[in-house]
């Protein structure tokens, strides 16, 4: 439930920042802002949920358990999960999405947008978006993770937002997100090990 909430919410902010030159700065900021937060609510619970996963699955089959480090990475995994629940508010979450989607209906956009413009205005962002990513993807190099991290967002980002866009446009970007998804998998695991390094260094800084 946390992952798919999250993915929902990464979505959410994947549109917008795609639709950022259609919509006022103000309502933009405002909304993207909100649903960080949302998001950052669960960030560390999943990390810690994908962290025990790689432990019990992959670790453990080559290493004899340690009871003890299996308590601390429990114990951290719970702690985090107590505190995103402890600010989370379902009620609250709904009403303030049904709110920003009303006041994007009524006073978002800079400009009325006519249908025959939308696929043009998505295509052309769509392309500014790709060359961004290309050139983040020249950079790229297999020992740098904070970047290959970075670069991974961007696709996803992209991605998204052209896979809620896809119905509405006869399945226009079809090719574009498949390609995409394939370099984000690509990535995947090695954002994982890099998100887990993080959070274990600062779980030893802790405890010493």
């Amino acid at each position: 439930i946390v992952h798919q909430y999250r993915i929902a919410i990464r979505k959410a902010r994947s549109l917008l920042v795609f639709m950022k030159p259609l919509l006022k700065v103000a309502f933009f900021n405002q909304v993207n802002d909100q649903l960080k937060q949302f998001a950052n609510h669960f960030s560390a619970v999943r990390d810690w949920d994908v962290l025990l996963e790689y432990y019990r699955e992959i670790y453990l089959e080559h290493v004899e358990e340690d009871s003890l480090l299996t308590d601390i990475l429990m114990n951290e995994q719970r702690k985090h999960r107590l505190d995103a629940y402890a600010y989370f508010d379902v009620q609250d979450t709904v009403m303030a999405v049904q709110t920003y989607r009303q006041d994007l209906e009524k006073n978002g956009f800079k400009h009325k947008a006519k249908a025959v413009t939308c696929l043009a205005f998505a295509r052309k962002r769509a392309k500014i978006l790709r060359k961004n990513i290309e050139e983040k993807e020249k950079r790229l190099k297999l020992d740098d993770l904070k970047h290959i991290h970075s670069y991974r967002i961007a696709n996803k980002r992209l991605r998204y937002a052209l896979e809620l866009l896809n119905p509405a446009f006869e399945n226009a970007f079809d090719k574009r997100t498949k390609r995409l998804k394939a370099k984000t998998d690509l990535l995947g695991s090695r954002c994982d090990l890099y998100v887990m390094q993080e959070d274990l260094h600062k779980l030893n800084a802790y405890n010493n």
